[in-house]
């Protein structure tokens, strides 16, 4: 991806997303990007040097997605970190991958490694601190659902048509993978429920991973 110059908390020319510095959650577009609503609640924080943003593309200047196979799970990390270092995970499943969870950023070569791997069938997600670049996501793996318990919505920074806000105590995605509403430190936290994986101890890593 091509740069826009160098890291910037100012103004940029036109609307344009931002990617806050601390949590890695997008923007939706805007010329100069105000106080991030998840970093400023009482669950995250703000930095001493006070609210930063980056521009997506900016963010992948000087890194790149690194795939890794654990226990029969492909997992999508960026190196060096950015933010609060989330991971992404593919989903192994006869009816198509899964991704659960978002990075701050797509790169062109993690969507062709996808691509070689199988595609993505829908995006979940846990909670606001993995939203992410998620309607990028979405729209580079071919405007795939993205599913947020509906109690997030307010979260849901960078909004997109393929948004999915599902409701209730859980939401059957197909035959082994389910998500479960849990009780958790955000209202619409959420686990995957991989009842059918490949290895026990990526099945309880993922139904754990949001209650951490």
């Amino acid at each position: 991806m091509k740069s826009e110059g160098k890291e910037t908390t100012g103004q940029r020319i036109g609307a344009s997303t931002w990617v806050c510095e601390t949590c890695g959650v997008q923007s939706e577009p805007c010329v100069t990007p105000g106080e991030c609503p998840i970093c400023a609640d009482e669950r995250q924080y703000v930095a001493w040097s006070g609210q930063q943003w980056r521009a997506p593309d900016q963010v992948a200047l000087d890194r790149e997605i690194v795939f890794d196979d654990e226990h029969g799970v492909i997992t999508m990390v960026l190196a060096p970190a950015f933010a609060i270092n989330q991971r992404s995970f593919l989903i192994p499943h006869p009816e198509g991958q899964g991704m659960w969870e978002c990075l701050a950023t797509v790169t062109d070569k993690a969507v062709k490694m996808i691509d070689t791997l199988g595609g993505v069938t829908e995006i979940a997600i846990s909670h606001p601190h993995f939203y992410g670049a998620m309607a990028e996501w979405s729209a580079a793996l071919g405007d795939v659902p993205i599913y947020v318990h509906a109690n997030g919505r307010e979260w849901a920074g960078r909004r997109s048509p393929n948004l999915r806000f599902w409701e209730g105590p859980s939401l059957h995605l197909r035959d082994g993978i389910d998500l479960v509403h849990l009780g958790s430190h955000f209202a619409g936290s959420a686990g995957l429920l991989w009842s059918k994986g490949r290895a026990r101890v990526a099945h309880c890593f993922l139904a754990m991973l949001s209650r951490s």
